[in-house]
């Protein structure tokens, strides 16, 4: 009963990490390269901002950069 019990609650414990993974449909990566030129040129557009290379930006502009990406998708 024992072994049952904590079978159980193994399980309870993992559901929500794997029907997470498996709702969302996609993984994000965060990796800036070229593919991702358009939509930075487009992010600076929309926001109103001077152009600056991305690895030049400060961490709070390139994290305000990812969050409007996961919105604009390929």
């Amino acid at each position: 009963m024992k072994k049952l019990n904590a079978i159980l609650l193994g399980a309870a414990l993992l559901s929500p990490v794997i029907t997470g993974c498996a709702a969302h449909g996609h993984i994000y990566v965060q990796t800036y390269g070229p593919a991702e030129a358009p939509y930075y040129t487009q992010w600076e557009h929309e926001t109103h901002r001077d152009h600056v290379d991305y690895e030049k930006r400060k961490k709070a502009e390139q994290h305000d950069y990812w969050e409007w990406r996961k919105h604009h998708h390929d």
